[in-house]
């Protein structure tokens, strides 16, 4: 999808009936590289279905009530987290409460990311 702003993105998606991808465990994580890695568009990071908005600091998959990652506790996922060294770390002006998925020199990696800046998204079903 297009660079928007992440509520953008979310409106979009469930119109389709669908929802920004979440990535549970390195099948998720590698499928997503995969698409990221073949696409034309220019700009790199993709939201994905996660934000700590709630509680900064408490990373929730959208829909679900469980965190998945929290600063005090670290990755509480059984399938891993991909967190980029230092990240996820709130150093934005405003803050960072969504959660983007890129490629970079170190690999396919995940940072957080400012809510209402521009960012392509991969939605599914």
């Amino acid at each position: 999808a297009p660079a928007k702003p992440k509520a953008e993105h979310v409106t979009t998606a469930a119109a389709m009936g669908m929802s920004l991808a979440q990535i549970k465990n390195q099948d998720d994580q590698d499928c997503i590289a995969e698409i990221a890695a073949s696409s034309t568009n220019s700009y790199p990071y993709y939201y994905l279905g996660a934000s700590d908005s709630e509680t900064e600091g408490v990373w929730k998959w959208e829909g679900e009530t469980d965190p998945f990652y929290t600063t005090a506790g670290g990755c509480l996922q059984s399938g891993g987290c991909f967190w980029n060294s230092g990240e996820p770390n709130n150093n934005a002006v405003g803050g960072e409460q969504a959660m983007i998925f890129h490629i970079d020199a170190t690999g396919a990696i995940w940072n957080d990311f400012p809510e209402g800046s521009d960012g392509e998204a991969i939605y599914v079903k």
